[in-house]
């Protein structure tokens, strides 16, 4: 709907944008981190790393850590990336476990995240991990939605044990997407040990997804059941303007004609349809 010529989304993310400004001076980029995945041998001969690298330094507008954990031949990124830009190696016990997909054995390296960042002393003023899929892209500054995210859901002041933040997942078979996710490096450890258990227990399933459903039941099932206090706490955020799932190339070429309207996120992949044309990417 339209309002004085202006859309609802749009002045929303104008308030956003003047709210974030105004913290602008209170953020300090070396204690947030982007953590990214890139693994196995079509990951290597795409380009979908350096896409994602771009879209966080353009239109994220940030110059801050980012650490990459990546099997990819040591010379595929070699200096392609700024100072800035980490490449960790995955630990080989860890390359070396079996599940029925291996899918899966990439995905498990979500719950080891923290455990890699610190392999990367250039990187010990960190205090927030955020994971991003290579498939999701920056479109507005990065500031002005991790100041949005913490004024609504307090991420960043969470007195409780341990703190997972996820948007809430497009189906209703699942709690949360798992394709961006928010951790205190200090604190979050606990959580991601439960999802880790739960997905080498069901080492069976193609989706990281299935695990961590089973997480927030398990949960759930402590503090409802049995009423008790549960030591993690799976913190579901709504998309708002935050992240826009494109479910086909027409919605993405429509989107890319209002980049004003961009939320700070853009997730263009739907497994339902398939793969979004990539001169999209490029044009993007």
């Amino acid at each position: 709907p339209e309002k004085g010529g202006i859309s609802l989304l749009h002045r929303a993310i104008i308030l956003d944008e003047a709210a974030a400004s105004s913290n602008t001076s209170k953020f300090n980029e070396e204690e947030h981190a982007i953590f990214l995945i890139s693994f196995g041998e079509s990951a290597a001969n795409s380009s979908f790393l350096e896409r994602s690298i771009l879209a966080i330094r353009r239109r994220g507008d940030f110059d801050g850590p980012v650490a990459v954990l990546t099997d990819a031949p040591g010379v595929r990124y070699e200096g392609l990336f700024d100072e800035n830009v980490a490449i960790v190696r995955p630990k080989e016990v860890d390359t070396q476990m079996k599940f029925h997909f291996d899918v899966v054995r990439y995905k498990r390296f979500k719950t080891l995240l923290l455990d890699y960042l610190d392999l990367v002393p250039a990187f010990n003023n960190v205090k927030w991990v955020y994971y991003m899929d290579l498939d999701i892209l920056m479109a507005r500054p990065f500031v002005n939605l991790i100041s949005g995210l913490d004024r609504t859901y307090h991420y960043q002041h969470s007195t409780s044990s341990s703190n997972l933040f996820f948007f809430r997942s497009c189906s209703k078979n699942y709690y949360a997407n798992s394709g961006f996710f928010i951790m205190n490096r200090n604190t979050s450890r606990p959580c991601l040990k439960l999802w880790q258990d739960e997905l080498e227990s069901n080492s069976d399933r193609y989706m990281d997804q299935y695990s961590l459903n089973r997480v927030f039941r398990n949960i759930e099932n402590e503090e409802r059941v049995r009423r008790r206090v549960s030591s993690c706490h799976l913190h579901v955020m709504e998309h708002e303007n935050y992240l826009a799932f494109v479910k086909t190339n027409e919605d993405m070429i429509d989107m890319m004609k209002t980049p004003e309207n961009y939320p700070s996120l853009i997730h263009p992949f739907n497994s339902a349809v398939g793969d979004l044309d990539v001169d999209l990417y490029e044009e993007f």
